[in-house]
Order: C-alpha cells, then sequence, then structure tokens
C-alpha cells in the first residue's frame, strides 16, 4: 500500500541546557494521500473535536531531538510532553500516527570534518520510524564554499537504501535530499519503501530533479501553485 505526505517545515538548530544542540521540527502544512487516494491535509484538523484538538495541541509545539556534541542525534519527541501524554492516553493510535507522519526522515544535521575534502568518509545514523536507526555511511563528492554534495548509502540486515544529500558547511544541515530505503520485514512489521526528498525553500534546487523536463517543469508549477493557495497566500 503506498501512501505520500508532502509538507512545509520549519527546521531550526538551537542551544541546549545540556552540552549539544537541540533539533526542533515544526510543521506548518501537509498534504497526506493514503493507499485509498484519500487525501487530508493538516488544516483539516478540527479544534472542535476532542481527539483533533489534542493532536493539534502537540503540532503547534512541533518536535525536537536531541544533537549530541559528536553529532548524534536523538529519537524525535513532542516538544510539548503534556499534550503528547494526553492524546497518548486517549488516543495512542493517533499519537503514534502523528510522530510518524511527521517525522521528515533525513532533516538531521551532518557532523562534518573541520577540513571537509572529496573522498571523505562520514559516518552516521538515519532513523525512520517504527523502524529505529540504521546505520549510514556519507561519501564526499563536492564541496563549495557554502555547501557539501555528499552520496548516501545505508547497508544493514533490516534496511537497504542510496541518495544524495547536500548540506550546508556552517551547521550540517541539509539543503537538499534525495534518498530511497528498503526496509524487510521485521518485528511485526511488513516490508516497506521509503521514498524521500527533502528541499530547503531558501536555496535554488541542488540535485537533478529528472531527466524529463517535462516532469521538472510539472513540479515547479505544482510548487508555485501551491505556494498561491493559502496559507501561504495569506
Amino acid at each position: 500500500d503506498e501512501q505520500t505526505l508532502s509538507g512545509y517545515y520549519e527546521a531550526t538548530l538551537q542551544p541546549a541546557s545540556r552540552a549539544g544542540t537541540q533539533l526542533l521540527l515544526a510543521p506548518i502544512w501537509s498534504h497526506q494521500v493514503d493507499a485509498a487516494g484519500h487525501a487530508s491535509y493538516l488544516m483539516d484538523l478540527n479544534p472542535s473535536d476532542a481527539t483533533e484538538a489534542a493532536q493539534l495541541a502537540v503540532l503547534g509545539h512541533g518536535f525536537s531531538a536531541a544533537v549530541t556534541q559528536s553529532g548524534d542525534t536523538g529519537a524525535l519527541r513532542a516538544t510539548n510532553q503534556g499534550a503528547w501524554t494526553a492524546l497518548s492516553r486517549t488516543s495512542p493510535k493517533a499519537a503514534n500516527a502523528l510522530l510518524y507522519l511527521h517525522q521528515a526522515p533525513g532533516l538531521r544535521p551532518v557532523q562534518l570534518p573541520p577540513s571537509v575534502a572529496v573522498g571523505d568518509i562520514v559516518a552516521g545514523t538515519l532513523r525512520i520510524e517504527p523502524h529505529g536507526s540504521v546505520e549510514t555511511k556519507l561519501q564526499v563528492v563536492e564541496v563549495t564554499a557554502d555547501a557539501v554534495l555528499m552520496e548516501m548509502s545505508v547497508a544493514g540486515p533490516e534496511a537497504q537504501g542510496d541518495g544524495r544529500l547536500v548540506v550546508a558547511r556552517g551547521d550540517g544541515m541539509p539543503i537538499e535530499l534525495r534518498m530511497e530505503v528498503r526496509y524487510a520485514a521485521s518485528k511485526g512489521l511488513p516490508a516497506s519503501v521509503h521514498r524521500v526528498h527533502l528541499a530547503d525553500t531558501a536555496y535554488d534546487p541542488m540535485l537533478q530533479m529528472s531527466d524529463d523536463v517535462d516532469s521538472y517543469v510539472s513540479y515547479a508549477e505544482q510548487v508555485s501553485q501551491t505556494l498561491q493557495r493559502a496559507p501561504f497566500s495569506a
């Protein structure tokens, strides 16, 4: 069964009370299409409905993850734990679905070496719920004054995948990411394939969109039309 989710998120890094930093992810707008073809939007949530109001209380504060000084990013959790606890108590299925839908896999900082160079290998982890973390290998392909282009590979007993990633040299945050990760059936979960495309809207696309020019034009038109509708048109 295929599901798709597109959306806009605000992602920021801020100092944490302990050593390291904290990644904050705040959903702004999202559009989901389920396996049956039914479309739904984040704005469809009704504050008059008790369960949906509880979801909005969680989404209003977004999600966060601790980033250690060594560059490891912890599990994503609701920033407002009081709202999360209340939602989990009354509707655990809705709480889990909220995290799975808005986890923005891959939107995590990369710990770059101080003097990054072509050919460098950067080890890391990728976390996609409900599967947990898998190890990744990032090989530097190109380095500019502001950005680093890397090839990504995922090779483990439960997951295989590859992709390309552009990150900012300043803080290691992704500028653009394209990846596909394939999970084998495990721990009661069915086999699944996750195709992810992330892009920072402050930059022009850096990774090749498609060999088909018409497909790229169609994509650009969709983005333009989306930005002309609420809430962006306000």
